[in-house]
């Protein structure tokens, strides 16, 4: 900071660098030389709560301006660091960090007042603060066991993706399974999805029978993606989902629409012919041998020992399912094309 305190100094065209200069150097100067993590909480709770004693970031930005930056900090102080709120569950690493927390050290009354925030910015406050509102509000460490039940329903039933994104670890993480494949009826099907990789997270061994209901209800809207969650190599995988990915992969070979191999549905059929093969089903070795011929591929670029650049389609999925077939112990038919080269490269 004070490297950028210098270079601000440096820039004479910019009438807004010595007045940005100046804060950082106020920052400064009562800034510890180790992270004090009682005095950031405090300071956030202060900036975020509206009282300027206490607030150390009360001169270093308009008014407003530092409030994202508080919920960000107050975010990390509560899970461990700031987690992107706003992709879905299993398409990015949004939220993977908001399963574990770490202790926070409030008084009771200041977690209720911060608590009473979070309700209202979620109800009324700006987007770009509700993500990190709802992630403080549903955590143990501050506002979890104040909310009733009516509460959370609502939040979980919010029209905000993140509020309800972070509603729904909050259940499955506070034991409340039921309750939340129970309400995921009330929110619109296209969203079950992200509810089953919220159920994923510290599944029970024995599927609960409401529990296989539920992914077996979304898996015959959207085998590929539960195939994906289902998360091969975890453990054993009922046979209950045999018939919705049957049926998907059936009709994907029949009339291929997955050609780009590099693509979330390519992602999709993979781990559904991963599926397949997992439950080592002889009378599933036909199915596999018609995926030698699937047209999934990706482009790649080859350099040889002497530099030469050769651009090739990679038909990745058919030498996967190659191998799945030798240690079946299938014989593997002539004339397979795993590769073939689509012309030379830039150089």
């Amino acid at each position: 900071m004070q490297k950028l305190a210098e270079q601000l100094r440096e820039q004479q065209d910019d009438p807004n660098a010595a007045e940005g200069a100046d804060a950082l150097e106020r920052l400064l100067g009562d800034w510890p030389k180790t992270r004090d993590r009682s005095r950031l909480l405090n300071g956030c709770v202060a900036a975020l709560v509206g009282a300027d004693e206490g607030n150390p970031l009360k001169d270093f930005a308009p008014a407003g301006a530092h409030r994202v930056l508080a919920w960000a900090l107050l975010q990390e102080l509560v899970y461990g660091r700031s987690i992107d709120g706003y992709g879905r569950l299993g398409t990015n690493y949004a939220y993977h960090g908001g399963w574990e927390e770490r202790p926070v050290s409030l008084p009771g009354a200041t977690k209720a007042m911060l608590a009473d925030h979070c309700r209202r910015v979620i109800a009324e406050g700006p987007d770009a603060e509700k993500p990190f509102a709802a992630s403080v509000l549903v955590s143990a460490a501050v506002g979890w066991a104040g909310l009733t039940d009516s509460e959370r329903k609502d939040l979980f039933l919010s029209q905000h993706p993140s509020v309800w994104r972070w509603t729904a670890m909050a259940l499955a993480r506070n034991g409340r399974r039921k309750e939340l494949i129970e309400w995921a009826g009330e929110r619109p099907a296209d969203e079950h999805l992200d509810v089953i990789w919220v159920l994923r997270h510290d599944a029970p061994e024995e599927w609960p029978e409401e529990e296989l209901k539920f992914w077996l209800a979304v898996a015959r809207r959207d085998p590929g993606g539960v195939a994906s969650a289902l998360r091969p190599g975890a453990g054993p995988i009922p046979t209950d989902f045999r018939e919705p990915i049957l049926a998907y992969l059936r009709g994907e070979i029949a009339n291929p629409t997955v050609r780009d191999g590099g693509t979330q549905p390519a992602g999709h059929l993979f781990a559904a012919v991963y599926v397949l093969d997992g439950w080592k089903d002889p009378d599933d070795t036909p199915l596999l041998l018609e995926y030698l011929k699937h047209p999934a591929n990706h482009r790649v670029l080859r350099i040889s020992s002497g530099g030469r650049e050769t651009r090739l389609r990679d038909y990745n999925l058919r030498s996967h399912v190659r191998a799945m077939l030798e240690k079946r112990g299938a014989t593997i038919p002539p004339g397979v094309v795993y590769e073939e080269e689509v012309g030379p490269g830039k150089g």
